[in-house]
């Protein structure tokens, strides 16, 4: 019963996660955002942790590195609460508990679908549903809602003619396709006489990649389809995927506006301007940063943007690793790629989640976003399950 009960709860959470950005509910002129999916996934975290207890602290499973980055974030927090206020270090405290709490969240499930291995089959199916709401969801936004400028006083920047589905970002919804695209190469329809119906999905998917005009999807995922099928051996892939990418890169359609211009420059300074900005910051606490996740209150310290600056990208960098660097600092950084290097261990297809979302966080912030974390997350979960990692 308890069992029944806990894939309802992870079921309902799936479903309500492709609401994205228009179920999100706002705190503190949009400092605190929650979503509805992230109650029902406390709500399995409970549950789960009255399941199974301290089981994951007492069975020998790989999820030290979990840990002990967990643990710098937090020694990072307090090191340094004394030069912010109670305001700033409510704010500051609840990113990192919501950061925590993804984590956790991952390590009972992956426990759990371990101990009940039955259970695996709910989860792909949940991924099933997900990959088809967010290919149907990103066309229906490409056709129907192609300008983002309506909310341009709501902080978001105002993408045109660019794929950015519920996520209202083309870097994010470029790192959710992404996702998808690998499971379904490495997961969905591996039956006789499903090759057909796998490749018009991956047909789909690829062709969405293209429409966010994001170039560091496009370099994020073509690096890393280079390197699965040269540890493949489908030598013939990579001549197939480099054309499609060409042939697509010359030929979509491209009307008016800036952001769909493959040449563009000036996102190009932007980012290398806002990596200097970061490093910059963090030299001013190079061991533990200004704590996970006060940036926003650093910066406005320094005048670089308003304490309550609507803007989304006032609580970041562009790159998830700048953001870590100054957040977490040197040891933070440290602890997020040991991190990753564990997860990308767990199985052949979780590598090449972590190598496509490492390198597209490079020039994007993906990797440390909600909704990214909770797709990758899930795969990651499912991945566990399948691997003999202990």
């Amino acid at each position: 019963m308890f069992n029944v009960l806990i894939i309802v709860v992870e079921y309902l959470a799936t479903f309500l996660f492709p609401l994205g950005q228009f179920a999100r509910i706002s705190f503190f002129n949009q400092q605190i955002n929650i979503y509805p999916y992230e109650v029902l996934m406390a709500i399995a975290l409970v549950l789960l942790i009255i399941k199974h207890k301290t089981a994951p602290f007492k069975r020998n499973i790989t999820f030290k590195s979990i840990y002990f980055f967990l643990l710098i974030l937090f020694i990072s927090f307090l090191f340094s609460f004394r030069s912010f206020d109670l305001y700033e270090n409510s704010v500051g405290f609840l990113y990192l508990f919501r950061f925590g709490f993804y984590l956790f969240h991952f390590i009972y499930l992956s426990v759990h679908l371990r101990l009940f291995k039955k259970e695996s089959g709910h989860l792909i199916k949940e991924m099933f549903f997900l990959v088809f709401i967010i290919i149907l969801t990103s066309w229906l936004q490409y056709i129907f809602y192609p300008n983002l400028r309506n909310l341009l006083n709501q902080g978001w920047d105002p993408h045109l003619y660019r794929v950015f589905g519920a996520f209202f970002e083309p870097y994010l919804a470029g790192a959710a396709l992404g996702l998808c695209f690998l499971f379904v190469y490495f997961r969905m329809f591996s039956k006789k006489g499903q090759i057909y119906v796998k490749c018009f999905i991956l047909g789909l998917l690829f062709l969405l990649l293209m429409l966010t005009f994001s170039r560091t999807v496009y370099v994020a995922i073509i690096v890393s389809l280079i390197a699965l099928f040269i540890r493949q051996k489908r030598y013939n892939f990579i001549g197939l995927t480099v054309a499609a990418f060409i042939i697509l890169a010359v030929f979509i359609p491209k009307p008016i506006g800036v952001g769909v211009q493959l040449f563009r420059t000036f996102s190009v300074d932007t980012r290398i301007q806002n990596a200097i900005e970061g490093v910059q910051l963090w030299t001013k606490n190079p061991i533990l940063g200004v704590g996970y996740n006060r940036i926003r209150y650093e910066k406005a310290g320094l005048g670089l943007t308003g304490k309550y600056d609507v803007s989304h990208a006032a609580s970041s960098y562009h790159s998830s690793f700048v953001t870590m660097l100054v957040a977490g600092g040197a040891l933070g950084l440290l602890g997020l790629l040991g991190m990753l290097g564990m997860l990308g261990r767990i199985s052949i297809p979780s590598f090449y989640y972590i190598l496509f979302l490492s390198i597209l966080s490079c020039g994007d912030n993906a990797l440390l976003h909600p909704f990214i974390l909770f797709l990758l997350l899930k795969l990651l979960a499912f991945e566990f399950n399948q691997s003999s990692l202990e």
